[in-house]
């Protein structure tokens, strides 16, 4: 169960992060920042994905 529990704390952060880049991207800026956000919210996609993938895997693999 903390897997979950630390799994769900984690999506909340990096929903947050990829809703902040969302609205964020409304706005007018330069493009060297634009690429910036762009790059945040891939990572935090990223990062969403492997929260998927270690709560898939067996518990206490790798370990």
């Amino acid at each position: 169960m903390p897997r979950e529990i630390a799994a769900h704390e984690l999506n909340n952060l990096l929903c947050k992060i990829l809703g902040a880049a969302e609205l964020m991207q409304d706005h007018p800026m330069p493009a060297v920042l634009r690429r910036e956000l762009e790059t945040i919210a891939e990572l935090a996609e990223s990062a969403v994905e492997l929260v998927g993938t270690l709560l898939d895997s067996p518990a206490g693999a790798g370990a």
